[in-house]
């Protein structure tokens, strides 16, 4: 037999019972019903209402995106990191929420809010991971029933990690960031607590929970954050700095076999970094990429010219063509290298793209000159590319060529060096290597007069101390040439 669905039928504006009437079984269930509708129609608002919430402050972060970092909007792996920040944020949240927010009514001190402060501006930038601690706090506030008291909380401890992880230099710096999140937090609830006449156990136990809660949420911060930099392939400060230690293995492999190119790159990186400054890009980004960019100059050094002796070249015994193959041969060697050392992508970026598809033109020039029948391509004499696609990577191509060209020049007055930058500007522009970086006319007249400015300290000339007479009987010995007190 089949059981009817319908126990009973209860009509619009039905009265079920009135004050003081007795409640029968029948009443009971009919009341039962009506409760239960009323808080699944109750849980429908609630989850529309919530779901309207979250939907307007994406929507608000991602219209500043659009506007003000239009390159993050555009790439859907920033895109992917961010909603990944957020979704650990809030779920971690609401794991905590769960667990004890019937036991600890002040639970929501807790919650992780600088958890996203910290990998938004580490990861991206500080102006990000203003909005996004924003739209994070909202999304706690949401766990908390909206409790005033807690977004007043949430909001100084994201923003302070926010601020504070945009200045990260080393990882160990985190624990002081811990500190300073914690201190805002203490400031606000104390202040919370007075405001609102809590007991003083109250604000204690607000104060700890605080506390703890900046602590917490830094640590998983640290221990994701290289999680992050490999699964985004983000380079962080962090990262770069660690990388500038010249004792990288890779870097001591170069100073070891091939030492010319080691202070060549050395140099490079001087003048691309204050290049960079001078025309807003990432500075430190193009002083490691320098230091990097000549690794692949490690398997066969003695091909290149800062490292041969001044008596002998290998080149003498090949053909231009063939030393044209081992020179461009140190651009892929050079990326497998630094590959292997799990250097970054961005790294690696610089390695490929410091010659473009320029032309070796000692070379194609020797070549000219022994090819009677007209059959030379003067493609096969050009770096495999690619071109160099950001403000960095072209400025340490164009600082490389800048450096090693300087090292001919006899004549090292400020007017020569000058000449010699805006030539070597000059050929890389026409010769189309700067064509997919967004440099433009009036950056390229920066980084020349930058150039210029470096390469003259660099290359300054030194007084040529006269010896003086024999010392008088009873005097030690006269100081052999140079050295003076006074170095000029």
């Amino acid at each position: 037999a089949t059981v009817d669905r319908i126990a009973f039928w209860v009509s619009e504006n039905e009265r079920i019972v009135a004050a003081h009437e007795v409640v029968t079984p029948e009443v009971y269930r009919k009341l039962e019903a009506l409760e239960a509708f009323r808080t699944s129609r109750g849980i429908v608002y609630v989850t529309l209402g919530r779901a309207a919430v979250i939907a307007v402050f994406l929507f608000i972060f991602g219209l500043f995106l659009y506007k003000f970092r239009p390159e993050i909007f555009a790439d859907t792996r920033s895109w992917l990191l961010v909603g990944l920040v957020l979704v650990i944020t809030v779920a971690l949240s609401q794991v905590v929420v769960t667990a004890f927010f019937q036991r600890v009514p002040q639970i929501g001190y807790l919650l992780p809010a600088a958890l996203a402060g910290v990998l938004l501006a580490t990861l991206l930038d500080t102006s990000t991971a203003v909005v996004g601690v924003i739209v994070t706090c909202v999304l706690l506030g949401l766990l908390t029933g909206f409790e005033v008291r807690y977004l007043f909380v949430f909001l100084p401890g994201g923003l302070t990690a926010a601020f504070t992880a945009s200045k990260l230099r080393h990882r160990s710096s985190l624990y002081w960031l811990s500190l300073k999140v914690a201190g805002a937090k203490l400031l606000i609830i104390a202040a919370i607590g007075l405001s609102a006449s809590d007991p003083w156990s109250v604000t204690l136990t607000g104060a700890v929970l605080g506390t703890v809660g900046a602590l917490i949420g830094v640590f998983l911060a640290s221990l994701v954050l290289p999680l992050f930099e490999s699964l985004f392939h983000v380079t962080t400060p962090v990262k770069l700095l660690e990388l500038s230690d010249l004792n990288h293995p890779l870097l001591l492999k170069l100073k070891e076999k091939a030492p010319g190119s080691f202070y060549h790159s050395l140099n490079v990186g001087v003048l691309a970094e204050a290049a960079a400054g001078a025309v807003g890009a990432n500075a430190l980004l193009a002083r490691i990429g320098a230091y990097y960019h000549d690794v692949g100059k490690l398997t066969k050094p003695e091909y290149f010219v800062e490292n041969m002796p001044a008596e002998a070249s290998k080149h003498e015994s090949l053909s231009p063509q063939m030393s044209s193959l081992v020179i461009k041969s140190h651009v892929k060697e050079g990326v497998l290298l630094a590959k292997k050392h799990r250097l970054p992508r961005v790294i690696v970026d610089f390695v490929a793209s410091h010659h473009g598809t320029g032309l070796i033109s000692f070379f194609y020039q020797q070549a000219l000159r022994s090819d009677e029948h007209r059959v030379l391509e003067k493609d096969d004499f050009r770096y495999p590319g690619p071109l160099a696609h950001s403000k960095e990577t072209a400025i340490v191509m164009l600082a490389d060529s800048a450096e090693s060209a300087s090292r001919t020049l006899s004549n090292t007055s400020v007017s020569a060096i000058r000449l010699l930058v805006r030539n070597v500007v000059n050929s890389k522009f026409v010769d189309g290597q700067l064509t997919e970086c967004d440099l433009t006319l009036a950056d390229l007249s920066k980084i020349g007069e930058s150039f210029a400015n470096t390469l003259t300290g660099l290359l300054h000339s030194r007084i040529d101390y006269p010896l003086e007479p024999p010392a008088e009987s009873g005097r030690g010995p006269a100081p052999a040439r140079g050295e003076a007190d006074e170095e000029v």
